[in-house]
């Protein structure tokens, strides 16, 4: 079942999915999701998250954050979700509102928190749900360019 476009418009929705073999968890910020992202399986997947105990990892904090956010107080306010889903073994983004060259709104993802190492990803096998795989060509190229996922570690 699909999230409403409305329901997504007004949402901070947190979602999970594998891209180019990494787990990643985003932060919707009232963005449009992905076709592969289900309410149903994505609610589970936040409800197992729940009650699983996962080792957890060290974390790093994504480079551009404080570009982003500046070095205001709320900075560790704003990380504490996203460091504990990295925590967890995810690549754990937000998705940045920005005004392009016409006037409107267009959404940037920015990594906010990932494991610091990469051994320390998470098996989707873990948490005993299966974890849709981005497919569309578009979200994928922009998760691979705009956050080059392979070269963080």
């Amino acid at each position: 079942m699909k999230y409403r476009i409305d329901y997504q418009l007004t949402h901070d929705i947190d979602w999970f999915a594998v891209v180019c073999g990494i787990p990643i968890h985003v932060a919707s910020n009232g963005n449009i999701l992905p076709n592969e992202v289900d309410s149903k399986i994505n609610r589970q997947i936040q409800k197992r998250l729940a009650e699983i105990h996962l080792d957890t990892c060290d974390v790093s904090i994504g480079q551009e954050v404080t570009n982003v956010l500046g070095k205001s107080g709320d900075l560790d306010f704003y990380l504490e979700t996203f460091v504990e889903y990295a925590s967890m073994g995810f690549v754990s983004i937000d998705s940045h509102k920005v005004l392009n060259e016409r006037g409107s709104i267009d959404f940037r993802p920015v990594i906010v928190a990932y494991p610091s190492n990469r051994n320390k990803l998470i098996v989707p096998e873990a948490i005993g749900i299966h974890l849709p795989i981005l497919q569309n060509e578009q979200h994928k190229s922009q998760f691979q360019s705009q956050l080059n996922l392979s070269n963080l570690w």
